[in-house]
């Protein structure tokens, strides 16, 4: 699938808006199989309005925020063209950045000078930083995580 058997020199993901000319708009990720001579484009599956996302290896890991304002963390195997929804995250901030360590996902919020820390099951485990400061008070000097 996906341009197979030629080789692959790798996906690439981007966040797409659903109307260009609207800022405030949903946003969508499409992952790009880049083969020789053949570009093969794909709407990462079941991905509603996104917020942040990821490369984790082969899979895209993001948050997107269905029609009831909840937020969800995916994880999808863009070649194969599955995704699964891996937990639900509490209250409707923004997540402004999601990364992968050590089997742990980091996830950054609007508003907040904190990352959360999560295991792979979507268990909360712990938050470094202050999350009642805004992600911009103060001097960079002074900024401590």
């Amino acid at each position: 699938r996906q341009g197979y058997p030629l080789p692959s020199l790798g996906i690439c993901v981007a966040m797409v808006r659903e109307y260009p000319w609207d800022a405030s708009c949903r946003m969508f990720l499409v992952a790009f199989e880049l083969v020789p001579e053949l570009l093969v484009d794909t709407v990462v599956p079941s991905c509603a309005d996104c917020q942040s996302f990821c490369l984790d290896g082969q899979e895209v890991l993001w948050i997107d925020r269905d029609d009831r304002e909840v937020l969800r963390c995916k994880r999808a195997d863009v070649r194969k063209g599955s995704s699964s929804e891996l937990f639900q995250l509490e209250g409707t901030t923004r997540v402004t950045s999601i990364a992968t360590a050590s089997d742990k996902i980091l996830l950054t919020r609007a508003k907040s000078h904190s990352v959360e820390v999560f295991d792979s099951g979507g268990n909360w485990l712990m938050r470094l930083g202050d999350h009642t400061r805004g992600c911009q008070d103060g001097e960079a000097a002074q900024v401590r995580f």
